[in-house]
């Protein structure tokens, strides 16, 4: 895709933004300087910008303004995604207004959520104990596996039921 310029919404004839998530100040005839700021408790950043209009100063996530300038408005309930899940690669292709349920499947799908079954550092069981629970479902109760796992009756019966470890 050719690299494009638009104007930003409510700051034309100030700032114009690229498909390649590059924001210039026209009236300063300057590219604009991000910062890399932390979004929430994870070490998710994300770039953002100040932008300012008749001394009112906004601060905005570039991934966003990105959005807003080539797709439109954010739709309820939707989120500015990222495809490659790298969240500094601001560029058009890469972005997309998405659901929740579309942001966790992309994490899935880039091993960003990779973390099932033994490789969750939270397990209690390896991918050997549930197959062994699995194959002694009738012959011992869920209790019996429980005590014999140390674990609850309630992994075991997510287990049988492909609540947890579907993937075995």
């Amino acid at each position: 895709m050719a690299k494009m310029w638009k104007s930003i919404q409510k700051y034309e004839g100030l700032y114009k933004i690229s498909t390649e998530g590059e924001i210039y100040g026209e009236r300063w005839k300057h590219y604009l300087k991000f910062r890399k700021v932390r979004r929430t408790s994870k070490s998710k950043f994300y770039f953002r910008v100040i932008l300012s209009k008749h001394d009112i100063k906004t601060v905005r996530f570039v991934h966003h303004l990105v959005l807003e300038t080539f797709i439109g408005s954010r739709p309820e309930g939707m989120y500015a995604l990222h495809k490659n899940d790298n969240q500094l690669d601001n560029r058009l292709e890469n972005l997309y207004w998405g659901t929740s349920s579309d942001n966790r499947y992309d994490a899935y799908t880039n091993g960003r959520c990779s973390a099932e079954g033994q490789n969750n550092g939270r397990s209690l069981l390896t991918e050997e104990d549930v197959r062994e629970i699995k194959r002694a479902k009738h012959e011992e109760s869920a209790v019996e596996l429980a005590k014999r796992f140390s674990v609850s009756k309630w992994t075991i019966y997510d287990i049988l039921n492909g609540r947890n470890w579907s993937h075995i």
